[in-house]
């Protein structure tokens, strides 16, 4: 008969919210049978919440007896805090086993918030307290250094953002209803466009995006929050609600 245990539970020493990360469960097979097909299940539980979350699964075809098997969770950490994983062998119970309790194994982690980014305006307020006060030097004479005109889009209420290299991040919204990240270069041209997405709101209100330290430019449409990179590539999005509709991003 199999009896599998969860022996060991790892991930990176240091994990923000909002960058993908992967948990790496081992599980062994204690038992004098090899086990078939069965379901390994992560959840977590962040500090302040009453119930764990079901966050991955991956599917072991059959682990030999005597043998081990390391299983990739894929997790994308929540709010900073403490956070409590939890890997369970056989999630659904389909192997019949000696010892049902070795199966589950927790360890205890801390979600910390991103760094943000060491530029001259990285998030709307400059900091993470909103002050509005930047240590550069602002505008000395008024004069007007370029403007772009000729932009199929609006940028009604919305708040640029500037990354280390001088890049001037701005979201719009197309008369079609598509939603876009700009990226003007620091002469006011063009450096590249991401198309963020229809978002069918009237109650729409543009919000700034905001730099974390690695450069990593995060902004929403709505129903996504989106992280790209510096280049204009997409590293991730995630699927929401009222993602970026309303408030500005903040990196915590």
């Amino acid at each position: 008969m199999p009896d599998l245990t969860v022996t060991e539970i790892n991930v990176h020493e240091s994990v923000y919210g909002g960058n993908p990360t992967t948990v790496a469960a081992v599980v062994y097979n204690g038992g004098t049978a090899e086990a078939g097909e069965f379901k390994v299940t992560l959840y977590v539980k962040y500090a302040g919440e009453e119930e764990e979350r079901q966050i991955a699964e991956q599917t072991v075809s059959s682990l030999a007896y005597g043998r081990d098997a390391t299983v990739e969770l894929a997790w994308l950490p929540g709010p900073a805090g403490p956070a409590a994983l939890k890997v369970v062998a056989d999630s659904e119970g389909v192997i019949e086993e000696p010892d049902e309790e070795n199966n589950v194994l927790t360890k205890a982690t801390e979600v910390l918030p991103v760094p943000l980014g060491e530029t001259p305006w990285p998030k709307f307020g400059f900091d993470l307290r909103n002050t509005g006060q930047s240590p550069y030097l602002g505008i000395q004479n008024g004069i007007v250094k370029w403007e772009k005109d000729g932009l199929d889009h609006y940028f009604r209420s919305n708040i640029p953002v500037l990354g280390a290299d001088g890049t001037i991040y701005l979201r719009s919204k197309g008369w079609s209803g598509n939603n876009y990240l700009y990226a003007f270069n620091s002469d006011g041209s063009v450096k590249w466009t991401y198309e963020l997405g229809y978002e069918d709101s009237q109650q729409y209100r543009g919000v700034a995006p905001a730099i974390s330290k690695d450069g990593t430019i995060y902004v929403g449409n709505g129903n996504y929050l989106f992280a790209l990179n510096p280049d204009g590539t997409l590293k991730w999005k995630l699927e929401g609600n009222n993602l970026g509709w309303f408030s500005p991003y903040a990196l915590t």
